[in-house]
């Protein structure tokens, strides 16, 4: 487990508390690869580059025209979650903790909504996939 990442189970129930008071508890890399990094990404790829967004780039009334910039932007910022996902998982079997936990769902949610804007992870992602193959088989993305 992290340091900036600490656990306890109480009832059968498990807290994650962020400690990392010198950044008043700010989270880490560490700690969420699925913050802005992944879902900001998706959002600029799949809202600037998916055709039945056209005009439709931002949400809301006003109509915003695609930038295919931002979308070039996007799958490179998606490719680097990618990348540091699999860094991440090097000798790991879990994202954050020792255990399952939301950032092993959080992040799994978004490797698969990668796949919409076709990015997926390649057979450089030895760890990426080994692991993404273990969280389809948990009993928690079951329906």
């Amino acid at each position: 487990m992290s340091q900036d990442l600490l656990e306890s189970i109480e009832g059968g129930i498990a807290t994650l508390t962020m400690n990392r008071p010198e950044a008043r508890n700010a989270l880490s890399a560490e700690m969420v690869l699925t913050d802005n990094g992944c879902i900001a990404a998706y959002l600029e790829a799949l809202r600037n580059s998916v055709p039945a967004m056209a005009n439709r780039a931002l949400p809301g009334p006003v109509e915003y025209a695609q930038i295919r910039e931002l979308a070039q932007r996007g799958l490179a910022r998606l490719q680097q979650f990618m990348d540091t996902l699999d860094r991440r998982l090097a000798g790991r079997e879990f994202v954050a903790i020792d255990r399952f936990s939301i950032a092993d769902i959080a992040a799994a949610v978004m490797v698969d909504f990668a796949r919409v804007v076709r990015i997926k992870s390649g057979e450089q992602h030895a760890d990426l996939r080994r692991w993404h193959e273990a969280m389809a088989k948990h009993p928690a993305f079951s329906l």
